[in-house]
């Protein structure tokens, strides 16, 4: 029996132990329940202070944006009270106007809402539609001449001519600094222009039939129209690109906004800061930007645009209205066709 007792006596110390047991896990798991509740708390504070700082920022920008806006806009509205004579002055203050305006957006998109980014680009757009629209107002552009020959009779600035591989001569011609200049009627030649001619100048580029053409600097804008189975190289452009009427070409451009109409079988490298836009253009393909010359960094400088920030393959098609499917129009180039080097 003395094995008996000695058995019962040990029941007491079995239980107090599994009793301290049971509380020590429930300490343990009640520290992780509180240690939890923390971490929430701490969490729900954190997301808190972000969302209020999100809103203060969106605020912010809101503010900044709609006052900048008014400010841009009333310079425009004003561009007929100025004299002729400071009307090219005054166009360019607003144009680097708007591209601190752009490069202000292009900042925060960081925390803008999709609707308030979309609404900030449309209006950026507008606006600089709106300078372009004045300045062909009080500013009428002649339609760019161009000539092979020289005339005895004219007095235009002549430029330096530019040879092909036959030694053939395209004389380019500028009647003045605010009409366009470039080239035109040309088939089988390579033709060059540097920012000594062509930096803050509108480019025009008509009726080339498998020409090759680098542009080296910093132009206002280009007009590109009638193009065949040509390759243009252009340096940064401040302002927009219209490219119309071209077929089989590839295009290495870098710009504020691209424009492309009645357009076909074309390949885009492009560099743009806005959304690119087609209409009535078909079987267009897009890729990055990618030629480099001597003097291109200052020339991106001198341009304004951000070199960071490429909508190159955000495409809006003018003439595909489903939201739901991307237009068949236009496509991303695959990679394994693309170009890598130019030289």
């Amino acid at each position: 029996m003395a094995g008996h007792g000695s058995v019962i006596e040990n029941v007491p110390e079995i239980k107090q132990v599994n009793e301290d047991e049971m509380k020590d896990k429930l300490k343990e798991k009640m520290m992780k329940r509180h240690e939890q509740r923390l971490a929430n708390m701490e969490k729900r504070r954190t997301e808190r202070e972000q969302a209020s700082s999100k809103d203060e920022s969106v605020a912010i920008f809101t503010s900044t944006f709609n006052t900048e806006k008014q400010r841009i806009q009333l310079k425009i509205d004003r561009s007929n009270t100025i004299g002729p004579d400071d009307l090219n002055n005054h166009f360019d203050d607003i144009t680097g106007d708007l591209q601190k305006f752009q490069k202000y957006i292009t900042d925060s998109t960081i925390f803008l809402p999709s609707y308030d980014r979309k609404h900030a680009q449309d209006t950026v757009n507008e606006l600089n539609a709106a300078v372009s629209d004045k300045r062909s107002e009080l500013k009428p552009k002649k339609k760019f001449t161009f000539s092979k020959s020289k005339k005895k009779d004219t007095k235009v600035e002549d430029k330096p001519a530019v040879k092909n591989e036959n030694n053939k001569l395209v004389q380019l011609v500028e009647q003045k600094k605010e009409e366009t200049i470039g080239f035109r009627d040309c088939s089988s030649m390579v033709l060059e222009m540097g920012s000594d001619q062509i930096n803050s100048n509108d480019i025009g580029l008509s009726k080339l039939v498998n020409c090759k053409v680098f542009l080296r600097g910093t132009p206002s804008a280009a007009h590109i129209d009638k193009l065949t189975g040509c390759t243009i190289f252009c340096g940064p452009i401040s302002g927009s690109i219209f490219v119309a009427d071209c077929t089989d070409c590839t295009f290495v451009l870098s710009c504020q906004q691209l424009r492309v109409h009645t357009t076909k079988s074309c390949k885009f490298y492009l560099h743009v800061t806005s959304r690119a836009i087609i209409e009535d253009t078909s079987g267009v393909e897009f890729a990055p930007y990618n030629w480099t010359y001597d003097g291109i960094d200052a020339d991106f400088a001198v341009s304004g645009l951000d070199r960071s920030k490429n909508s190159w393959d955000d495409v809006d098609d003018f003439n595909w209205l489903a939201s739901d499917k991307r237009s068949p129009n236009w496509k991303v180039l695959p990679e394994e066709k693309r170009v890598a080097s130019w030289d």
